[in-house]
């Protein structure tokens, strides 16, 4: 019998990346809801801005935006 050795292919993305991914959306200012990996990469579904995002809001902002 000629077994042949199938080459196995390395992971398309590592759990590092999903961390990465996940948390540059949270800074962001995005709620994760879903999160789906393939191997063409890493897609976020985001559930909404966190409530986080609006305690970095600083109500100046929208007084030197008008000038």
């Amino acid at each position: 019998m000629n077994h042949t050795a199938i080459p196995r292919r390395g992971a398309a993305f590592a759990q590092a990346d999903v961390t990465r991914a996940i948390k540059g959306a949270e800074k962001a200012g995005f709620e994760v809801g879903e999160i789906i990996c393939t191997p063409k990469g890493i897609r976020i579904i985001a559930a909404g801005h966190s409530s986080r995002a609006r305690a970095d809001h600083n109500p100046w902002d929208e007084v030197y935006d008008d000038e």
